[in-house]
């Protein structure tokens, strides 16, 4: 499986199996890009949708900044 560099920053920071870390990135891709959803709101998402797959230690704060400072350009409702 081929996953984003992205990912593969946040597998290894959050320590979620690759598979997952790449799902999560598409879904920040969806929910953060849109201009509508905050970061609180995100992070309380991710923390419902993946509950039971990552370890219970995953700090979905730290995974969402990762994926913030990982981003070229960052949207006006993250700042």
């Amino acid at each position: 499986m081929i996953i984003s560099s992205d990912a593969e920053t946040i597998a290894g920071k959050a320590g979620i199996p690759d598979n997952i870390a790449q799902a999560v990135v598409n879904d920040l891709g969806y929910l953060l890009n849109d201009g509508a959803t905050t970061v609180d709101e995100a992070e309380a998402f991710l923390e419902g949708h993946y509950n039971g797959q990552v370890p219970a230690s995953v700090r979905w704060d730290v995974v969402v900044d990762c994926y913030i400072r990982n981003q070229r350009s960052t949207p006006e409702n993250l700042l």
